[in-house]
């Protein structure tokens, strides 16, 4: 175990303490020369409180910093506006009041803290940025597409920088209000934004595209053309048509394909085609965490584009029949309906759930079983 622990990897990406290499060879060497001690009758006794207090020590050590060597918050803090607790709240509060709309995205040019990853967690409104250690690899891989981010870099998948400096793409992604301070103005795309009110410091800003969740396309992009168009063509192009693999194309969805040649130029009428969606979209009549319902009305076949990362624990019912998602725009849920009026359900199953259950259910009728029959057992 030691010499994987200083076993030479060569990650120039990983940063790797050097300190706490040394510390965990020393207890792996303690508790070797503890273990080969036991063998012993001589040292027998002493062995096991031995290891109890090393065991107590070690935890104690490698706790010690994130009791210790943590950023604390004091109320002043909170009284004097500090940190995630700034004029942010005010805003989101007044946007709710303002807003009682069932689903929207606010987003945020600035950082309550740092780059205000988990602003939206404390701050509580739905956000772009986000730090965790496993973020969505399909949202991760829609930023890299998008040039957004370099997924190749791993720190760029667990501090997602989200959509904010791309107020583009905030249309097709529901992000209805936009916060800044003054120091970050220059961020705000006056085309797309205009300023509503502001709470003491912050900047509330109402986007003038702003699209519902849900959007229908009833034309597609084949992937393999839209990862040849440069970037900056790639914001406008995703309003022209849904992005799709061409093997998805099977016979079952029916959207005439957008040629190569007419998405160049597509940002330059982006903002156009952004406004001729915005009666087109979803209306929600029920949202939370695990559950979206809402109506649409196409004219013509359609795939529906909804922003929530493309999940196999995302199901779907069209008119109380179960039907299957698409994967869209690189790494989105996409929905194909014919045209009409429909009811659209999405609900959410946790993967293997049932199995789960099954087991539960299968382990607990043989303890059971176990139990009642046990003088069988132990007769």
């Amino acid at each position: 175990m030691v010499v994987l622990i200083w076993y030479p990897y060569h990650e120039p990406k990983v940063t790797i303490s050097q300190s706490v290499q040394i510390r965990a060879s020393l207890f792996l060497v303690l508790y070797s020369i503890f273990i080969s001690m036991l063998s012993s009758d001589k040292f027998a006794k002493i062995i096991l409180p031995l290891l109890l207090v090393t065991v107590i020590l070690e935890a104690g050590i490698f706790s010690w910093p994130a009791f210790n060597e943590r950023v604390s918050l004091h109320k002043a803090d909170i009284r004097n506006k500090k940190y995630q607790f700034d004029n942010s709240m005010e805003a989101v509060d007044y946007i709710k009041k303002i807003d009682q709309g069932l689903f929207y995205r606010v987003d945020k040019v600035f950082g309550s803290v740092k780059s205000g990853y988990n602003d939206g967690m404390v701050q509580d409104f739905f956000g772009t940025k986000m730090y965790q250690s496993h973020n969505h690899k399909n949202y991760v891989n829609f930023l890299d597409e998008m040039g957004i981010i370099d997924g190749s870099q791993e720190r760029n998948t667990r501090w997602l920088l989200g959509l904010s400096n791309n107020p583009y793409l905030h249309p097709l992604f529901s992000i209805k209000y936009l916060l800044s301070k003054d120091n970050s103005q220059s961020s705000v795309n006056p085309s797309i934004y205009s300023e509503v009110s502001k709470a003491g410091d912050v900047h509330i800003y109402q986007n003038k595209y702003f699209l519902p969740f849900g959007i229908p396309f009833d034309q597609y992009i084949d992937y393999d053309d839209f990862k040849n168009l440069p970037n900056g063509e790639k914001q406008g192009a995703i309003y022209r048509g849904v992005v799709l693999e061409d093997r998805v194309m099977d016979g079952h969805i029916k959207l005439n394909k957008i040629p190569f040649s007419s998405l160049e130029g597509s940002t330059n009428d982006a903002l156009n085609h952004m406004r001729m969606m915005q009666d087109k979209a979803m209306k929600m009549t029920y949202f939370n965490q695990n559950r979206i319902i809402g109506s649409i009305e196409v004219e013509k076949p359609s795939v529906v584009f909804f922003s929530i990362p493309y999940d196999i624990g995302w199901k779907v019912k069209v008119d109380d029949v179960r039907s299957d998602f698409v994967q869209a725009d690189i790494g989105f849920t996409g929905l194909y309906v014919e045209p009409g009026k429909h009811v659209i359900d999405l609900y959410y199953e946790p993967p293997l759930s049932k199995i789960g259950w099954l087991g539960y259910l299968g382990a607990f009728a043989i303890g059971f079983g176990i139990y009642r029959f046990r003088t069988k057992f132990w007769a």
